[in-house]
């Protein structure tokens, strides 16, 4: 039986991007260059993008989170990454393999680098992105079932074998079932259900009504712009597209000798009811 509480976490259908999405996807496409990334634009690139009260925090999909407001306020490494120092008056940002994929100059102005593209954050905010191949819609790369681990970052997931980070910094111990809520959601709740069976779920919001996440007996569900993403105890994530309007309640269509001959009814075979 489904689970009720999945089924509520779903976001409207990437049909729904914006004119002005759709624009800048066309134009980084014709060019090939870096684009500035509009308020609209940021689900096409797999950034996350969160107000705060004097700027914004940017979450980028290889685990990198810059914090702006007045210059860099603050940066996170991803999980089992670190943070140093380049002697310049910038830093390093490394993940868990000592792969560099950050670098904030002395001005703090802050370069993401990902196998998708590279990312670059002023320090007043504003980003802009560069495609390192002909896909600049990232979101054509989200494919549904198991994602392989060298495929994560395509969907904004990073993970040090241990602790997986989500696109909207949710933190989840595959082995423990633990989440980690990061600092941003300080008005965080979780709410806990038992069904007959005596299974618990727990739906995590941001205080504001939106799911962060859910918990259940198959692991964590994780919504996105354009579906779920969900990781069970053994650490295997997939991906569940959302169901758009046009492939939502098809109307069965039944062609018999009838519907053939001349004169039929354009409509015949159609069960009209459907819709």
């Amino acid at each position: 039986m489904a689970n009720p509480a999945l089924e509520s976490i779903t976001t409207p259908p990437i049909e729904q991007a914006s004119i002005a999405s759709q624009q800048l996807l066309a134009d980084v496409q014709r060019s090939g260059a870096s684009t500035k990334v509009s308020q609209n634009g940021y689900d096409s690139v797999n950034v996350d993008r969160q107000p705060t009260d004097d700027g914004a925090l940017t979450r980028y999909p290889n685990g990198v989170k810059i914090e702006t407001g007045v210059g860099v306020e603050g940066m996170t490494a991803p999980p089992g990454g670190k943070i140093e120092g380049d002697g310049k008056g910038g830093n390093i940002i490394y993940d868990s393999h000592h792969k560099v994929v950050a670098n904030i100059d002395a001005d703090r102005t802050a370069h993401i680098h990902t196998k998708n593209g590279e990312y670059t954050e002023t320090s007043d905010g504003k980003v802009s992105f560069t495609p390192s191949g002909a896909t600049s819609d990232l979101r054509t790369l989200h494919k549904p079932g198991h994602i392989p681990h060298s495929k994560l970052e395509d969907y904004g997931v990073s993970t040090d074998g241990k602790q997986t980070r989500f696109p909207n910094g949710v933190e989840y111990d595959p082995k423990t079932g633990n989440t980690t809520i990061p600092s941003e959601y300080p008005n965080f709740h979780e709410d806990k259900e038992t069904d007959l069976k005596g299974s618990v779920t727990r739906r995590g919001t941001d205080g504001h009504g939106k799911t962060l996440y859910v918990v259940d007996s198959t692991g964590i569900h994780v919504p996105t712009s354009d579906g779920t993403l969900s990781e069970n105890g053994s650490g295997s994530v997939s991906f569940k597209p959302n169901e758009t309007q046009s492939t939502k309640h098809l109307p069965k269509i039944e062609i018999d000798e009838k519907c053939m001959a001349p004169g039929a009814d354009p409509l015949c075979g159609l069960d009209l009811g459907k819709f």
